[in-house]
């Protein structure tokens, strides 16, 4: 009896180990929408980088800084504005579409989303 128990006793601590080891990975996968929010991040953050190297370099070189990055920021918004960037997720029956928010902007069937992908791809100005 004690033999028995001795010789399973590995294999349940191996079965408990891969066991929490799969819970564990599966933890770690991200969400759609936390994969749209990251990469916005990330596109802001490098804008914003780009915008203060160019202020910098503007203030080394003597104009007016202050009046430029102002002109700059209206000419970024009002361009953000204009040109709204949208994310795609797929599973097997349904295509949605995601706004910079990661908010869902559009929810089809993946037929339609065949039949008519041109179409969409122009009024979401997604990258083909």
């Amino acid at each position: 009896m004690s033999k028995t128990i001795k010789s399973i006793i590995p294999f349940v601590l191996l079965g408990l180990a891969l066991t929490f080891m799969t819970q564990f990975k599966q933890l770690e996968t991200l969400s759609a929408r936390e994969e749209i929010e990251i990469s916005n991040f990330q596109k802001k953050a490098s804008k914003d980088q780009s915008q203060s190297e160019t202020t910098e370099n503007k203030q080394e070189n003597g104009t007016e800084a202050t009046v430029s990055s102002e002109s700059e920021a209206e000419k970024t918004s009002t361009t953000a504005d204009q040109q709204k960037e949208y994310a795609i997720t797929s599973n097997q029956n349904i295509v949605r579409v995601y706004d910079q928010q990661g908010e869902q902007v559009f929810k089809t069937t993946l037929n339609d989303w065949k039949k008519n992908q041109r179409y969409y791809y122009e009024k979401y100005n997604l990258d083909s």
